[in-house]
């Protein structure tokens, strides 16, 4: 019988190295920067990008992801502060390069950018308020379109880590990985990751794939369009389509930038928290 990874393997026309293991995570929480260390390391060992990739990822629920693919299936499970997260995930649709900018619709009917409408200091409070009331007036339908139980709300952010995190209690064949502690120890967390995943490399393969996705030359190739096309400088070339070709994808990968960029607005800090008291696993 063909399991749901072969699949994959078919569709995407390319293989992957760990076939019983599968990376989740919310958007927004670092999975990008795992790709590209994995598939750094792959190109270092002499694998085509084209052709295979480490292992396959995912942003689905657990019922969705065992239904698929088992209960025998190895987990990754990749978090990032939940406040980080829905920072991030503003950004990118706030981004007019980006495919799903979020846009809204004027009362004369027009169909706008938020920054076409607002100050730019209010468009991410304006943006964020949207998010968890209305979005905008649908164009087709003329209906407001709700994001309450959407991807980019703070609460989507909380339900979707308590269900992985009840999901993953008790079980052995499962990895949490801390996008702030990849931060802090690369080197410790993706020897964890690579041993987790049984997959043999060297200590030095491992740092030069490290250092080659550092947050600086992913900038670099991220607002590079053009030489992002050489496989060799992009190795994620041929994973993700939408990497390299929307500038400022990637930001500032920083811990707790949340607190910061929302300090004007207190009541949006607060928002954050109190949905984050209500995580089963503690993220502070």
């Amino acid at each position: 019988m063909t399991t749901w990874i072969e699949q994959q393997e078919k569709i995407l026309e390319r293989q992957f190295i760990c076939k019983n293991h599968v990376l989740v995570s919310f958007p927004k929480c670092g999975r990008t920067w795992v790709r590209m260390v994995l598939a750094k390391l792959l190109q270092i060992q002499g694998k085509s990008v084209k052709d295979y990739e480490m292992i396959y990822t995912v942003h689905k629920d657990p019922d969705d992801v065992e239904g698929r693919l088992g209960k025998t299936c190895n987990i990754v499970f990749l978090k990032r502060d939940p406040g980080d997260v829905i920072l991030s995930y503003l950004h990118m649709i706030l981004n007019e390069n980006h495919v799903s900018g979020l846009r809204l619709r004027t009362p004369d009917g027009q169909e706008k950018h938020f920054s076409e409408v607002y100050p730019k200091k209010q468009v991410l409070w304006h943006a964020f308020k949207a998010m968890h009331t209305v979005r905008y007036l649908n164009p087709q339908s003329n209906k407001e379109r709700s994001l309450y139980k959407e991807r980019a709300s703070i609460y989507n952010i909380v339900r979707y880590y308590n269900l992985w995190e009840t999901s993953l209690r008790g079980i052995d064949n499962s990895l949490v990985l801390k996008y702030e502690d990849l931060l802090e120890n690369p080197v410790a967390q993706f020897t964890n990751l690579v041993k987790f995943l049984d997959f043999e490399c060297t200590d030095e393969e491992l740092k030069e794939a490290i250092e080659f996705s550092s947050f600086e030359n992913m900038k670099k190739i991220d607002n590079n369009p053009l030489k992002s096309e050489d496989k060799n400088i992009n190795p994620l070339l041929y994973y993700k389509g939408n990497f390299a070709q929307a500038k400022d994808r990637v930001r500032k990968g920083k811990h707790k930038s949340y607190l910061e960029e929302f300090s004007e607005w207190p009541e949006i800090i607060e928002i954050i928290e109190e949905a984050k008291k209500k995580l089963i696993v503690k993220y502070d």
